[in-house]
């Protein structure tokens, strides 16, 4: 069943991260399974005719420059991600080497960046545009927030540095509450895609900004890994064995997704203009 949608456009963002790599550990060494599984994210959005802002982390592309040619060949954005904790005495220094090592593997202009650790309250946001700023960086996407910057600003005034500097902010949005469940806040893609049903997630999407809705999503969430056999490798928590569910879901899902929703990149709608 198809459902009719009322968004103009949503922006389709892929985080190329490794589980291991990003969620337990990040002294593990990336594995191959992140080349696997941004294989086949590439094939399924081949086959959908989508194209996509990947957000590729320095680890990644160190370790597999290939791997991040091959995405920009077949037509998507490449863009910057950053995993780590912010911390101000080194951000300038992350995003530098980040961007300036896929710019060389590109041989393409970089101008986006998400830092999936990017604290409203703690962070100097006047000195981490301007270092965005130096590097030609356009926009970020790295908040997780239902409100505008500009309603943002009235509670962290610091959020007007994103103007002052010249760089657009697109935020991940949150699903509106479930009923229920008032306190459980989701963000649109990521776990929230993986775990609900896909008729629910649909439904929830429909309180999203008609204009501005971004949708992410790991490249981990690809690999059909059994959870027995990761359980043999590491000690999991509850928590982190709740990464496992629903992963086979997840090609079946973006399929309805993209019958549902018009879908392309940061860079194609907002910067090189959409028709």
């Amino acid at each position: 069943m198809a459902f009719k949608h009322s968004f103009s456009i949503m922006i389709f963002t892929v985080n190329v991260m490794d589980w291991q790599q990003s969620v337990l550990d990040n002294s593990y060494s990336v594995s191959n399974d992140v080349w696997k599984h941004t294989l086949l994210m590439l094939e399924i959005l081949h086959m959908h005719d989508v194209q996509a802002s990947f957000f590729i982390p320095l680890s990644v592309a160190s370790k597999y420059p290939v791997l991040v040619r091959k995405i920009h060949t077949a037509g998507h954005e490449i863009a910057c991600l950053l995993e780590s904790s912010y911390e101000k005495s080194s951000i300038q220094g992350k995003v530098q080497n980040g961007v300036h090592l896929l710019e060389d593997i590109t041989e393409n202009k970089i101008i986006g960046v998400r830092h999936l650790r990017l604290p409203i309250q703690h962070t100097d946001f006047d000195y981490y545009c301007s270092v965005l700023r130096k590097l030609g960086i356009q926009y970020d996407s790295s908040l997780v927030t239902n409100k505008s910057i500009n309603a943002l600003e009235s509670d962290y005034p610091s959020l007007a540095a994103f103007k002052a500097y010249g760089i657009s902010q697109y935020p991940l949005p949150r699903l509106p509450s479930l009923p229920f469940f008032n306190k459980l806040s989701l963000s649109w893609g990521g776990s929230s895609f993986r775990l609900l049903p896909y008729e629910m997630s649909h439904i929830l999407a429909k309180g999203l900004n008609k204009e501005t809705t971004v949708f992410h999503m790991p490249t981990y969430d690809l690999g059909m890994n059994n959870l027995s056999s990761a359980k043999t490798t590491y000690e999991l928590s509850w928590h982190r064995k709740l990464d496992f569910y629903g992963r086979k879901t997840i090609p079946f899902k973006l399929k309805k997704l993209f019958g549902d929703y018009p879908f392309t990149s940061f860079e194609n709608y907002y910067f090189d203009g959409y028709e």
